[in-house]
């Protein structure tokens, strides 16, 4: 889906040289054509990363994710 393929670009700079071990995506709303969506990325204690797609316009959390790398 292009909402991971958001996630996924967003903390490349966390990620470099790393393989993906897992991935978990919530998709908690949905994107339509010509709005603008905000990928956000934070690294937790764990290593973990917690993704979310925000609508920009409004706010709204469309998907969460949390990926962990190795």
């Amino acid at each position: 889906s292009i909402y991971a393929a958001w996630m996924l670009e967003t903390g490349e700079d966390m990620i470099e040289g790393r393989t993906l071990k897992d991935i978990v995506i919530n998709f908690r709303g949905e994107a339509r054509y010509g709005e603008n969506v905000i990928s956000r990325a934070v690294k937790e204690e764990s290593g973990k990363i917690i993704h979310k797609l925000v609508l920009k316009e409004s706010g709204k959390e469309i998907t969460r994710g949390m990926t962990e790398w190795l």
